[in-house]
């Protein structure tokens, strides 16, 4: 081993691990650029090879059109009986038709060649380097090889199928599907549709019901129904508190009504009695007519207090109520 090749060895020994690192992550990308760029220009010979090919067989149908026609010239002939022209228009179709059967068999190899139409080499070179960052200068390249004969790769394709086959059935099963039932029809289909629309919808409701949430589906009659004791006692009171005041309103305007008609009805009596008194004291008693007057007016004056005392009460019992229904409503909000 000679000097040099002493101190390279030495020197990649002794290279550091960040160093290492880096080299690393600068060789990947490009080895990564160059496999792409294999495949974009294997794609692209394969595309020519296709191309060809695809010439080849456009070359082969024009052929055969001119063999059918020479073929046609010679029946045209044989009729006529012009033999000379039928068998050189034989003849013509005869290398028409070797001529199309070699540029079609040359596109045929062609076809075969550049089939499938994937990057081979650039998918094996990615393979090839996924190796090598695994497994480093141990890595086999013949392990990428496929030494399998075609009846072997057969074999393994029929066996992968059937264990594909195999996956999805025992998935069937999993799911609780006969893997041997027939397609449903459509009248099938509908009854199965019809009961598994009426589950969801029973178990749509239960879990509303679960649900602290209000159903927007249903009717208001329902949504009250569920509603929480503290609305309902909320709603109780501010009911009850509408109910007192309008009740109180009534008591008070039927009161004041009633005594004003109370007291036009007691000064009614009273103009009355005092004229009628007058007048018959006038004409039996004399001195002694202003006394009755005076009895009158006194007892209007006492039914015009009892009315005043009965609107004093009703509207203290107006107040308690009002009260009563400001104290229900606190509760209900405290609770």
């Amino acid at each position: 081993m000679t000097s040099a090749t002493r101190t390279a060895a030495s020197g990649s020994s002794t290279r550091t691990v960040p160093a290492l690192a880096k080299t690393l992550f600068r060789l990947a990308p490009r080895q990564l650029q160059d496999e792409v760029q294999i495949a974009i220009l294997e794609l692209k010979k394969k595309g020519i090879g296709l191309g060809v090919a695809a010439g080849l067989f456009v070359g082969a149908l024009v052929l055969v059109t001119f063999l059918v026609t020479s073929l046609l010239v010679a029946m045209i002939a044989g009729i006529a009986g012009a033999g000379r022209i039928a068998i050189t228009a034989l003849i013509v179709a005869g290398a028409f038709l070797v001529i199309a059967a070699i540029l079609a068999l040359v596109g045929l190899s062609r076809l075969k060649k550049n089939l499938p139409l994937k990057p081979n080499r650039a998918i094996r070179g990615i393979k090839h380097d996924i190796g090598v960052l695994k497994e480093g200068r141990r890595f086999d390249e013949r392990s990428l090889v496929d030494t399998r004969t075609k009846e072997q790769r057969e074999a393994d394709a029929k066996r992968a199928a059937e264990e594909r086959e195999a996956k999805k059935r025992q998935q069937k099963i999993d799911q609780g599907i006969d893997p041997d039932a027939k397609p449903l029809t459509l009248e099938q289909l509908l009854s199965l549709t019809s009961q598994r629309r009426q589950n969801i919808a029973g178990t749509r409701d239960e879990l509303v019901e679960e649900l602290p949430i209000e159903d927007p589906a249903a009717p208001k009659q329902a949504g009250a129904a569920r509603r929480s004791p503290k609305t309902d006692a909320a709603q109780a009171v501010r009911s009850f508190q509408k109910s007192a005041s309008r009740k109180l309103g009534e008591a008070k305007l039927n009161a004041e009504t009633r005594l004003e008609q109370a007291k036009a009805v007691a000064a009614e009596k009273i103009e009355a009695r005092s004229n009628h008194t007058s007048t018959a004291a006038v004409g039996v008693h004399g001195a002694h007519a202003p006394s009755r007057p005076a009895r009158v007016a006194g007892q209007g004056e006492s039914l015009a207090d009892r009315l005043a005392e009965r609107k004093g009460a009703v509207a203290a019992a107006g107040a308690s109520l009002s009260v009563f229904a400001v104290l229900a409503s606190k509760l209900g909000r405290r609770k």
